[in-house]
């Protein structure tokens, strides 16, 4: 692994099922591109309960204008066109949000591979830390730590020594 690798450790794998940089050029670009335009709309299915209450003046559709921003917006477009994680993290995030008192460890799954961001996700597990969901902690840290090691096994580089590089 080279010196000044830039991102997280475990992210060399979690990151695959996000940019599948091992398909054909063609083959991830569909997958992008499906991955990138259903994100959204899975993401305003999950959001769309939580929010409804918020718009009970409003029709029925209506009430999913509250996580239009988040899809509509300039970073928002250009993570779906060019891959970038921003967006992708945050509705990781969102999705957890609402869901973690039903599914925690469904929500810790998505913590790990919203991790990929640590800067974004770091404040949100304080929250999940606050609200006593520790179950969703302990599986996103068991996610995490098993792509760490799987990171490890690939490129035969310790993950101690990962992390100082990127920290380089």
């Amino acid at each position: 692994m080279p010196a000044y690798a830039g991102t997280v450790p475990w992210a060399y794998v979690l990151g695959l099922a996000i940019n599948p940089g091992f398909l054909p050029y063609s083959a991830a670009e569909v997958y992008g591109r499906v991955l990138y335009t259903a994100r959204p709309l899975f993401t305003a299915w999950v959001v769309y309960p939580w929010v409804r209450p918020q718009y009970t003046n409003v029709g029925k559709t209506d009430g999913l204008l509250g996580p239009s921003p988040l899809f509509l917006s300039f970073p928002g477009r250009q993570g779906s066109t060019f891959g970038n994680h921003r967006v992708m993290t945050c509705c990781l995030i969102l999705r957890t949000l609402c869901l973690v008192d039903r599914y925690p460890m469904l929500c810790g799954v998505l913590m790990a591979f919203a991790s990929i961001k640590p800067q974004s996700t770091g404040l949100f597990l304080l929250v999940l830390f606050l609200m006593k969901q520790y179950k969703t902690i302990l599986t996103a840290a068991g996610v995490l730590l098993a792509a760490w090691v799987a990171s490890f096994v690939v490129t035969g580089t310790a993950p101690f020594e990962m992390t100082l590089q990127m920290l380089q």
